[in-house]
C-alpha cells in the first residue's frame, strides 16, 4: 500500500466549515470567523462585515499553514458530519385508533407526538440492542459451560457419547450410595 504524501497545496485546498458570530462590545460590533476544526485562539479572522471576517480568516489560515508545514507541525483535516445518514424525517401510516392513544399518552407525558414516538423508537432499539448482545454473549458462556461440564463428565466417568459400554456411577458421587 502506498501512502500519500501530502504538500502544501493540499492543505491549503482543505474546506473548513467556518462559523461568524456577531461580537458586541458597548454599542460597537465586529464579527469573528473561526472553525471548530483548529484552534480558534490561533486561527480566526474579524473583520467589520460577515464577508471581512471570512477574508480575514483564510489569510490567517494560509500564513498558518504555510508555518506550520515548513516546521513540520501537524495540521489537523477538517472534520465532517456524515452525508449518508439519512434526514431523520419518514411519514408512518397507522391506524387512527393507534394515532389516538400515541396522542393521549403523548399528552400524559407532557410531549409532543413527535419527541414522545422518537423515545419510543430509541427505547425499542437500545432493548433490541441489548437483548441480541445479552442472548449471544450469554449464548457463549452458556456453550463453554456446557463443554466444560461435558469434560468433567467425561474426565471422571469415561465417555459418556459412546453407547458400547455401560457406566457404574462410583458410591462418591452417587445420590443412593
Amino acid at each position: 500500500m502506498t501512502t500519500q504524501i501530502k504538500d502544501l497545496k493540499y492543505y491549503l485546498n482543505l474546506d473548513y466549515d467556518i462559523k461568524v458570530d456577531r461580537i458586541e462590545d458597548e454599542d460597537d460590533y465586529m464579527y469573528k470567523a473561526y472553525t471548530k476544526d483548529l484552534d480558534s485562539k490561533a486561527f480566526y479572522g474579524v473583520g467589520a462585515s460577515k464577508s471581512e471576517a471570512v477574508e480575514s480568516f483564510e489569510e490567517t489560515r494560509i500564513e498558518l499553514f504555510e508555518y506550520y508545514f515548513e516546521n513540520k507541525i501537524s495540521i489537523k483535516e477538517p472534520t465532517r458530519v456524515d452525508d449518508s445518514l439519512p434526514s431523520g424525517k419518514f411519514i408512518v401510516r397507522i391506524s387512527p385508533i393507534l394515532h389516538k392513544k400515541l396522542i393521549m399518552l403523548s399528552e400524559r407525558n407532557s410531549k409532543s407526538l413527535n419527541a414522545f414516538i422518537d423515545n419510543i423508537l430509541n427505547i425499542y432499539c437500545a432493548t433490541n440492542e441489548f437483548t441480541t448482545y445479552f442472548f449471544k454473549t450469554t449464548e457463549k458462556k452458556l456453550e463453554k459451560m456446557i463443554n466444560k461440564c461435558e469434560t468433567n463428565i467425561n474426565y471422571r466417568f469415561g465417555n459418556l457419547n459412546d453407547e458400547s459400554e455401560s457406566y457404574v456411577i462410583p458410591k462418591k458421587y452417587s445420590k443412593t450410595g
